[in-house]
This record gives C-alpha cells, structure tokens and sequence, in this order.
C-alpha cells in the first residue's frame, strides 16, 4: 500500500496512468499554485480546459493564476468566460474589477465593483475597491461613504480603516482619524503604519509628548526603519523646542 505523502505527487501520478483527465489536471494545477509555481500551475489548468472546454473550476483557477502571474488581460479573459457559465458570481465580478483596475482602467473596474455589489450589497471588498477609485479621483465623500460601508459589514478591515483615517486626516478631522487607527492597532498591536499615521496625527494636534511616545513603539517594533527614526527624531525635536519655549 503507498501512502502519498503530497498532493502534488499524488496527481502527478494519477497523470501517469489516466489520459485526458482534466479534474487531475486541475487539481495539480491548484497544488502547484499553493505553492508559488504559477507558470507549472498555469499549464496544467490549460490543459485542463483543452479536454473541458466548460470547466467551472478550472475557468476560474486559471484566471486567479493569471492574476497571480500579472496577466490582467488574460484573467479578465477567463474570469468573463467563467461568468457565461456563472453569472450570479459577485466575487468573480469584483475580481475582474480588480484586474481591471491593475491595467489602469479605472472605469471598467469601478463598473464590475458595483456589479459585484449588485450581486452581493455586503461584499466589502467591492466597497473598498470602490473607495479606492474614488479616492484616486478626489471624490473623497464617495471614498469615505464606500470604506465606512466596508467597516460596517467586516470592522476588521484594516486597510479601509487606514485609507478612510488618511482622508479625514486631510479633511483634518484628526480626531475621527485618531479613531481609525487606534482600532488598527486594537485589531493588530504591531501595525508600523497605523502608528507612524497616529503620531503623525498627535503632532498635528499639538499632543507632542504623545507622538513622541507613539513613534518609539513603533521604532521597538522596526527599530531598523529609517522613515520611523526620521520621524521619532522629528518629534523629539519639536518636544524639546516647545519645553525650551515653556521655561
């Protein structure tokens, strides 16, 4: 009896003494992808589809590697062919956003996120997608209207907190900002960003002491950072002029 001891040398196997079986072919193919080697992945979803034209799985396994390796154009290509035979699939309609949106089209990605909204109003990556569009024209009410949505459903999401506290930290509505990224770091207690954007948020309040304090905890996380000692430097700088000033 031979116990396979992987997934892959399980279906590379059952290659070996089956011909034109596209469900092995696909199953190695995902194998493989789990592994980073997207091009072997790639030629093995191929060559699925070349035996099943009308494989489901493999249609979108294929674009998802396409993705993976780059190819915008190809996904879009596979994931357009996946929807002909799915076509209630919000998550396959925010992908071929997102493709869209890596090649620069930014109104076809935000057409195919209100798509994927359509077909599922609490998709909160389509929100977010849709928030960062909008960003990107400078429509920043939409923005924060589509990243709030996106917390509503998953409050969780830490880059919608990121990018929507960014933007009120332009409007500045430093409190409401302050808000977003404390619960960034609620959700994870090492977020570099989350707190170089808080201290950098206290010192636009004038709360020096507390920025200074901010980026050192930052600097313990990432001590080798040089944005981060750019930025502890700056503040300590700023605190020791304002306690020479109070003397």
């Amino acid at each position: 009896l031979i116990y396979w001891k992987n997934s892959e040398k399980l279906f590379k196997h059952a290659l070996e003494v089956t011909s034109n079986n596209a469900i092995v072919h696909n199953n190695l193919g995902t194998a493989l992808a789990k592994k980073n080697r997207v091009n072997e992945a790639i030629d093995h979803f191929r060559a699925a589809l070349k035996i099943f034209p009308d494989y489901k799985k493999a249609c979108y396994n294929l674009g998802l590697a396409m993705i993976s390796d780059g190819n915008y154009e190809k996904a879009v290509y596979y994931f357009l062919k996946y929807l002909k035979m799915c076509p209630d699939d919000a998550k396959v309609y925010h992908r071929i956003g997102l493709a869209y949106f890596n090649q620069g089209k930014v109104s076809e990605s935000s057409r195919y996120y209100f798509k994927a909204l359509d077909m599922d109003p609490g998709f909160e990556e389509a929100h977010f997608g849709l928030g960062v569009i909008f960003s990107s024209k400078e429509k920043f009410e939409d923005a924060i209207e589509h990243y709030t949505q996106a917390l509503r459903i998953k409050p969780e999401y830490i880059d919608a907190h990121i990018n929507l506290g960014n933007i009120l930290f332009n409007k500045e509505q430093f409190n409401k900002a302050i808000g977003h990224y404390i619960e960034v770091l609620r959700f994870d207690p090492n977020h570099v960003t989350a707190y170089l954007n808080l201290g950098a948020t206290m010192l636009k309040k004038g709360n020096i002491k507390e920025a200074v304090s901010i980026f050192q905890k930052a600097n313990k996380i990432r001590p080798d950072d040089i944005s981060i000692k750019h930025s502890l430097m700056k503040a300590r700088k700023i605190l020791k002029q304002a306690e020479a000033l109070n003397r």
